[in-house]
């Protein structure tokens, strides 16, 4: 699970937003489910404890306005004047019948009862008009006990209830009660023969004048009107019911579904004994069908009624099973059960619809941005219409991706461009150090050459030495005559030739020298080649960056020995301009050597004319040989300064021949970089190939 929500945003969003609004909504739900179960049940409990108070009120009422109206009834003029006559009526007939029995179809009966007939049957027929077991009797006498009158004329007329069939009966009860207190009363439920059912009675007493008894006004109340009573309250649902309960815990009214439940049935509850008790109480507790219900139960409040004062009390009880009472609450739990899922499921459902499109476009940025990462840099970014932070990160990306396809354009353009500098520079590098290889050989043997020549001229200088001396003794000889001129003439052939081999050295030397000028030219080129090989390197090298550092430090050092090289160049080619003109001078002086030795072998040849001539001659030559002696000495030291020059044109050819290493191993590693940046960047494409 953990790693599914870590896996996917769109998941996390959701559930994170099922979480919470599921809690609240739980929470919300569980509150109010609470808070409304215990309101249902307050208002349950108060429905049934204001239905219990209704029936106690309606039947207390009921008694209490019969009795009133009894009683007004019983204090009518007409009501008492039948009443005496009924009791004389009574009393002249009560000898002649053991248990009496009067004689109600005689004119006397029918002229008595015509003061009450009407008015009772008036109001009976008004008070309870549907009550079939309800009639108004008139029990008469005080010490007869008969019921001389009958409304409905049932079983009990005519009868004595004080000796006859109805001694024992509740009216006979009620009518000792009566007659004893003079106050009304009433009498408990019990059965009653006459009817065959259960019945209660209110009676009052008839006064005359207020002082004197002259019997009972009785009701007799059926099951009918206080079952009616109690309907008023019991339709509080579908399992609701209200009952009346005795003293005896017998039901007093039927209950729901019931019709002969009176003096029958008991109900042995909590509750009943309760009520009966003169205790209050709701509460929920186990019917008589093992069920839960919800009851209310109080007396009837029958003591409290100080008209009717019956000495007794009735227990009312109202109730409802606990299922039905708490149906609404169920009901409301099942709905919090349902709108709690289905809030979850809104929830769900919206967050789906907000966070789907949000998930795509980051799938598709996630997509795109592993494309570039894999180096399709043609890639470009999903176009999304949005205009919120979703739609800025895409169009930021967008231009991200451009300018990393410019920057990396500009690269690989870089790249080409330092590959190609490279490999170039390596090529150059790679001549360079031929040429330097071959300068360095040609240096060599330059040197050796100047050795030579400079043993040529060391040579020369002592020949020129010998010369000057030779001259000096023909001079000091010339005197001596034409006795040396044969000698002279052979030593002016030998002379003849040195000077010639000394002109030809010289002549030698002095394509050498030329030799050397075209050797200096070369070595001045490659000096400005190397220069601009520097310069082009320390480009390269500012281009590379750091790792062109080191690359920059060669060059640095290539433009230091290039610059070296050059001003060696012009020593040795001023060395080289001096030594030049001397060797011209030495090369005029050695032709006029020539000349003279010729000279002086043909006027050896005319020795014999003339000594003085000779002697001419030979101090010429003699001066001409200090000459060249000097000259000589003159080269010699030239061409010493020109060995010195090559060796240190050596030696710098030499340094130049390392610093190319140097140079040609940075290439080396430029072109390496420049193969590794290359390899780097070549997983990016920057366009896509036509297929």
């Amino acid at each position: 699970m953990l790693n599914i929500l870590r896996r996917s945003l769109m998941n996390k969003v959701v559930v994170f937003c099922l979480f919470f609004s599921l809690i609240p909504a739980a929470l919300v739900g569980y509150f109010s489910f609470t808070r409304a179960s215990a309101a249902l049940q307050e208002a349950q409990l108060e429905k049934l404890e204001a239905a219990r108070d209704l029936a106690a009120k309606n039947v207390a009422d009921y008694l209490s306005a019969t009795v009133n109206d009894l009683v007004f009834l019983a204090g009518s003029n007409s009501v008492q004047e039948a009443y005496e006559i009924l009791s004389f009526y009574a009393e002249a007939q009560e000898s002649q019948n053991e248990a009496l029995q009067l004689e109600i179809d005689t004119d006397k009966y029918s002229r008595i009862v015509e003061k009450i007939d009407p008015l009772f049957k008036r109001w009976i027929a008004l008070y309870e008009p549907s009550e079939a077991h309800h009639d108004l009797l008139a029990v008469v006498g005080s010490g007869i006990g008969h019921v001389s009158y009958s409304v409905k004329r049932a079983k009990d007329f005519n009868v004595d209830i004080k000796t006859g069939s109805l001694r024992d009966s509740i009216l006979a009860g009620l009518f000792d009660k009566v007659s004893k207190t003079q106050k009304p009363t009433m009498s408990d439920f019990g059965y009653y023969e006459p009817i065959s059912g259960p019945a209660a009675f209110v009676g009052v007493p008839v006064l005359k004048d207020g002082k004197k008894f002259l019997g009972m006004l009785a009701l007799r109340i059926g099951p009918e009107k206080i079952d009616s009573l109690m309907s008023l309250t019991a339709d509080i649902g579908r399992t609701g019911n209200a009952f009346i309960v005795g003293e005896d815990l017998l039901m007093r009214s039927n209950a729901r579904g019931t019709t002969d439940a009176i003096m029958k049935q008991k109900v042995d509850s909590r509750a009943s004994r309760e009520a009966v008790g003169a205790k209050k109480g709701i509460g929920q507790i186990e019917g008589t069908r093992g069920q839960q219900v919800l009851t209310a139960w109080s007396p009837v409040g029958l003591k409290n009624l100080a008209s009717l004062a019956p000495g007794f009390d009735w227990g009312i009880v109202v109730n409802i099973d606990a299922e039905e009472a708490f149906s609404p609450i169920t009901a409301l739990g099942r709905w919090v059960l349902v709108i709690v899922p289905a809030i979850g499921l809104f929830v769900g459902l919206i967050a789906f619809t907000l966070v789907r499109p949000v998930t795509r476009v980051i799938t598709e940025i996630a997509g795109k941005v592993r494309e570039l990462s894999a180096g399709d840099m043609t890639t470009e970014m999903p176009q999304t219409k949005r205009t919120d932070e979703l739609g800025s990160l895409v169009f930021e990306l967008r231009n991200l991706v451009k300018a990393m396809r410019s920057r990396l354009r500009q690269v690989l353009e870089a790249t080409n461009v330092l590959s190609t500098s490279a490999a170039g520079i390596s090529a150059t590098v790679s001549e360079l150090a031929q040429n330097i290889a071959m300068t360095s050989s040609s240096v060599a043997q330059t040197v050796a050459t100047v050795e030579e020549v400079k043993q040529a001229a060391l040579m020369a200088s002592d020949t020129a030495k010998d010369v000057a001396r030779s001259s000096h003794r023909a001079v000091e000889v010339s005197q001596d005559g034409r006795q040396a001129t044969e000698v002279t003439i052979d030593r002016m052939g030998l002379i003849r030739v040195q000077m010639q081999s000394i002109a030809e050295t010289v002549v030698m030397l002095s394509e050498h020298s030329e030799s050397i000028e075209k050797i200096i030219e070369t070595v001045k080129d490659l000096a400005n080649q190397s220069n601009l090989l520097a310069v082009n390197a320390s480009i390269e090298a500012a281009r590379a960056g750091e790792q062109g550092k080191g690359f920059a430090v060669v060059a640095h050092e290539i433009k230091n020995l290039s610059e070296q090289s050059d001003e060696a160049t012009s020593q040795v080619r001023s060395l080289l301009m001096d030594t030049r003109n001397r060797i011209s001078a030495v090369v005029l002086a050695a032709e006029q050597g020539t000349k003279a030795v010729e000279g002086g072998v043909q006027e050896s040849n005319r020795a014999g004319e003339s000594i003085q001539t000779l002697a001419e001659t030979v101090s010429r030559a003699a001066q001409a040989a200090r000459m060249i002696e000097a000259t000589s000495e003159q080269q010699t030291a030239g061409v010493s300064q020109v060995a010195q020059a090559m060796a240190n044109i050596e030696s710098a050819t030499r340094q130049n021949s390392a610093g190319m290493e140097h140079i040609h191993e940075a290439t080396k590693k430029l072109d390496q970089l420049a193969a590794q940046l290359e390899s780097l960047l070549g997983i990016y494409v920057l366009e896509k190939k036509a297929r």
